[in-house]
């Protein structure tokens, strides 16, 4: 068969290789841009999914350009062809550098928008100076054999000199690949330098190929058709090989995260646990298939905050909010404790613990909570039935110290009586008088009020021991106040023991939230155990003597009870808060004093300590409570163990 127009023949049985080549390769383009554009069908975000059908597809055009050069007979056609695969060719290149941008996300953006100028600058001067952007003019076509194909090429030509822009252009884009991919790699890790490697390194050769080739075919140092393509075409080969190892990487994630859901779902369903995430910004709360039932909530389609908010106990719900609310805004970290309503109003109300964390986007706005609840109302409920017992325990303690100090007390409590009836049987004789004194009668009458009085704040004292307290009963304590009173209540034991009390208060009020009669009974009980330190000692002639120091030190106020005793062997000092530990064997102490007065102090938010022994000195106990501010009138936020108050010398 023989083409008359141009003079080219090939016969009709052979294959022709460029017309299998160029129709492969267009294909496979075609092929590998459908499946990136249906992945990013599926991921709206994957932008490099986007960019590559543009990439694919305009080198499709450019091969199918490169078909009409080798086929075409006249110069015109020729520098139009061209002029056309140069508009297409400034499309495809920013579009590979938008790719790597994407992708790589270490491209700097300056140089990214100065490669895409200096090649929009190249098409608009393909177009506005004549020809197109390599000639000005092309005078003659010549037949060459490509393929054992016969081809047209640019023959004699007048080469324009703007294609010093386009090779600035090549230059500056082939810069910011190499850049991207040497700060991709310098990140570390092996897909970011499998990615700089196979990515960024074969687009860097494959974008200096085609400069070059085109570049001797301009200069007319190599008589060869028009390549652009094929460059391109390795470029998409070695991306769609990258990105198909990702594709593959994320099934087998997807596999994997399929396994761990269903592990996850397992344990929370043996655990009772409830995963959950809140979109912020379309309202809506996912919850775990058993995490309705640990919430007590109907399982629905739509449910937001509001929505959810009513489930939640009355009481906690403003507080739950703000605690939420600061999360977002602040610290990003959410833990918390609340009460759910059973769906309908009915049933037993639920104890809900909480945790989660705010995720944020690049611009460092929240938009996704995520966390965990789990069902603690049996911990709840046992942490009442204990706290009941501990309630009843310290009364039995208290009635207990009160029979040890039975006789005490009652000798405490017939002064006044016997002052009282002393006084009485006086003003009796003196209004028998022919004329009365009032004015002794009124004075002997103050002090029958006076002894009155004092009687009555001893029982008063008395009946509160035997009295229970729970936490709701915590009010503002004033720590002076609390030493004073049971230093009055035990005055007589003080007296009987021949022991004394030298209590430094301190200077300002100290004021904390606590139970008054509940902080007695540990401040009476160090006391008593401080007196007792003598007996227990090798100097039984010695006075006991106690010592009794209120220091508000900002944060908290520190009561410290010592003691002349011999001290606290180091040894035993970790174990004298331990239940049933005893010293007094003599005596025969139980062992529960100290370890009831721990809990009860633990209870007000504080901390009782014995401090480490010192050579030569007693023993030293020290109750540490959160100060109440005087500005606020709230407790101050309790600093870490390790910056509590500083230990006191002795």
């Amino acid at each position: 068969m023989v083409d008359a127009a141009s003079g080219r023949g090939h016969d009709a049985g052979r294959m022709n290789w460029i017309t299998v080549i160029w129709s492969a390769s267009m294909g496979a383009c075609l092929i590998l841009a459908l499946m990136h554009l249906l992945v990013w069908c599926r991921d709206y975000r994957s932008l490099p999914n986007l960019v590559f059908p543009v990439i694919a597809l305009g080198i499709i055009a450019l091969g199918a350009c490169e078909l009409a050069l080798m086929q075409c007979g006249s110069p015109e056609s020729f520098l139009s062809i061209i002029r056309l695969g140069h508009l297409i060719f400034g499309i495809v290149v920013p579009a590979s550098l938008l790719f790597i941008h994407f992708l790589f996300e270490t491209g700097r953006l300056w140089l990214l928008l100065t490669a895409i100028g200096l090649r929009t600058a190249a098409v608009v001067v393909n177009y506005a100076a004549g020809g197109n952007l390599h000639f000005l003019s092309i005078e003659t076509v010549e037949q060459v054999s490509f393929l054992g194909e016969t081809v047209s090429i640019v023959g004699e030509a007048v080469q324009n000199p703007w294609v010093r822009l386009g090779q600035a252009a090549a230059l500056c884009q082939m810069l910011y690949v190499a850049d991207a991919s040497l700060r991709l790699w310098r990140r570390g890790g092996t897909i970011n330098r499998r990615r700089a490697l196979w990515i960024g390194g074969n687009t860097v050769l494959l974008f200096l190929v085609g400069m070059a080739v085109t570049g001797l075919i301009s200069a007319g140092l190599l008589r060869a058709p028009m390549l652009v393509s094929f460059p391109f075409f390795g470029m998409v080969l070695a991306i769609s090989y990258e990105m198909s190892r990702e594709l593959q990487r994320t099934a087998r994630l997807a596999v994997a995260l399929e396994t761990s859901e269903r592990r996850l779902s397992l344990a929370g369903s043996a655990g009772r646990l409830a995963f959950w995430e809140w979109d912020l910004a379309r309202d809506s709360i996912w919850i775990s298939e058993d995490g309705w039932e640990v919430f007590g909530i109907a399982p629905t389609g739509k449910l937001g905050i509001q929505a959810f908010m009513e489930h939640v106990h009355e009481g906690d719900r403003d507080w739950l909010g703000a605690v939420v609310r600061e999360s977002i805004d602040t610290t990003g970290t959410y833990a918390a404790e609340f009460r759910m309503i059973p769906a309908g109003g009915g049933g037993t109300v639920r104890w809900l613990a909480a945790a989660g964390r705010i995720d944020r986007n690049a611009a460092g706005e929240p938009v996704l909570f995520r966390g965990v609840s789990i069902d603690v109302t049996a911990k709840k409920e046992a942490e009442a039935e204990a706290a009941r017992q501990r309630s009843e325990l310290a009364l039995l303690a208290r009635v207990s110290t009160l029979g040890a100090l039975s006789g005490s007390l009652a000798h405490e409590l017939n002064q006044p009586l016997t002052a009282i009836l002393g006084n009485a049987q006086a003003g009796r004789r003196r209004l028998g008088a022919p004329q009365p004194d009032l004015t002794e009668l009124g004075e002997i009458l103050d002090d029958i009020v006076a002894d009155t009085k004092r009687a009555g704040s001893i029982v008063h004292g008395m009946r509160a021991m035997f009295l229970r307290e729970t936490a709701a009963d915590l009010v503002t304590v004033d720590v002076n106040a609390v030493v004073r009173d049971s230093l009055a209540l035990i005055n007589s034991e003080i007296v009987a023991r021949k022991g004394g009390v030298e209590f430094t208060p301190s200077p300002q009020p100290p004021r904390v939230m606590a139970g008054v009669v509940e902080l007695q009974q540990v401040i009476i009980n160090l006391v008593l155990n401080g007196l007792d330190a003598i007996s227990q000692g090798d100097q039984p002639g010695k006075t006991p003597r106690v010592g009794i120091r209120v220091a508000d030190q900002g944060d908290w106020v520190v009561v410290d009870v010592s003691d002349n005793g011999p001290g606290i062997p180091e040894t035993i000092r970790g174990q004298l808060f331990e239940p049933f530990f005893s010293t007094k064997s003599a005596r025969g102490g139980l062992g529960l004093g100290l370890s009831i007065s721990r809990g009860l102090v633990e209870r007000f938010g504080g901390t009782l300590e014995a401090l480490p022994a010192v050579p030569g000195a007693g023993a030293v106990f020290r109750i540490s409570l959160p100060a109440i501010d005087r500005k606020s009138g709230t407790c101050q936020t309790p600093p870490t163990k390790t910056t509590l108050a500083p230990k006191a010398e002795t």
